[in-house]
């Protein structure tokens, strides 16, 4: 991992960034979901994947693809193929390292940076509006009309 500029950004508590604070939160919640139930019941490796390339930013590090195989519990071959759609979806880039040729680095998009934070800004909203109920409507399996 390698450091990059520092970012401006709101601070919490402790001097860290809002958005670092609820990755972080995020993830320490994603840990205790799998240490509560059944592990293989709550896999969601391209959210996990995200969080890491969202806190990595928010630290100023970077990311290898060898890190992020590591990071993501997932074979190499599931691990690529995710990078690949997730790449594919606009939300993550990857570039060759400029200090090794040989690592290819990869980190979120401003898209998918976008994205992250009205994700966490909505998981950790404590002021819920009215357009964004908090739990699904009622559901029909019938055909409308019947």
């Amino acid at each position: 991992m390698t450091g990059t500029p520092k970012r401006d950004a709101v601070r919490g508590t402790g001097g860290e960034s809002l958005l670092l604070a609820r990755a972080r939160q995020a993830r320490r919640l994603r840990a205790t979901m799998a240490a509560v139930m059944p592990p293989s019941l709550l896999l969601d490796p391209a959210w996990d994947l995200m969080l890491d390339l969202l806190i990595a930013f928010e630290q100023c590090e970077s990311l290898c693809v060898k890190d992020v195989v590591y990071l993501s519990g997932e074979n190499p071959t599931s691990a690529l193929r995710r990078l690949d759609k997730l790449q594919a979806s606009g939300l993550l880039r990857r570039t060759v390292d400029p200090h090794d040729h040989r690592r290819t680095q990869v980190e979120l998009t401003p898209a998918g940076r976008d994205a992250m934070a009205r994700m966490l800004d909505h998981l950790f909203d404590l002021h819920p509006t009215d357009d964004a109920p908090a739990r699904p409507g009622p559901r029909s399996f019938r055909p409308e009309g019947l």
